[in-house]
Parts: C-alpha cells; sequence; structure tokens
C-alpha cells in the first residue's frame, strides 16, 4: 500500500487522498454549476458525509458558500475564475 501511495504521490504530485478529495470537489462544484440539485443531493452524489462537510470543503476551495458559488458560477463574466485546488 505505501509503495503505491509513492508512486502515485510521485506521478501525480498529490497523494490518492488528495486527488479523491479533488475529484469529489469538482463533481460537486460541476453539479451546483450546471444543476438546480439542493445540497443535500449534491453532497449524497459526491461522497461527502453531509451539507455542513460539502459547505467547508466548498467554502475552503472557493471562499465562497455554495449557494453563492452556483450563482455566480451560472453568470457569463469575464473575471478570471478563482482556482479551485485545494491546498
Amino acid at each position: 500500500r505505501r509503495q503505491l501511495e509513492r508512486r502515485f504521490r510521485l506521478a501525480t504530485g498529490h497523494s490518492p487522498l488528495e486527488a479523491l478529495q479533488q475529484l469529489r470537489l469538482d463533481h460537486a462544484l460541476e453539479l451546483l454549476k450546471d444543476t438546480n440539485l439542493p445540497l443535500e443531493d449534491v453532497s449524497a452524489a459526491c461522497g461527502f458525509s453531509d451539507v455542513k462537510h460539502l459547505r467547508r470543503v466548498i467554502r475552503k476551495a472557493t471562499g465562497k458558500h455554495p449557494l453563492a458559488w452556483r450563482t455566480e458560477a451560472g453568470q457569463a463574466t469575464s473575471a478570471p475564475a478563482r482556482s479551485t485546488r485545494l491546498s
């Protein structure tokens, strides 16, 4: 297991857990932008333990509450998007 983790980190620059968390965040942001699903459904669809956890992760990544991010993501703007990469 440890060897797999080391090789994964060497190949991607991230641990397997960090990569999984990033995929879950990306999927949640995509669902928020492209659907009108309630946060509870987005949270469940992306594997978050609850809505509170989803809110914390999105706020940390974007600096915005999920519903505020959804509103802004749905509007066409010329401003560059803020990075949503987890640190």
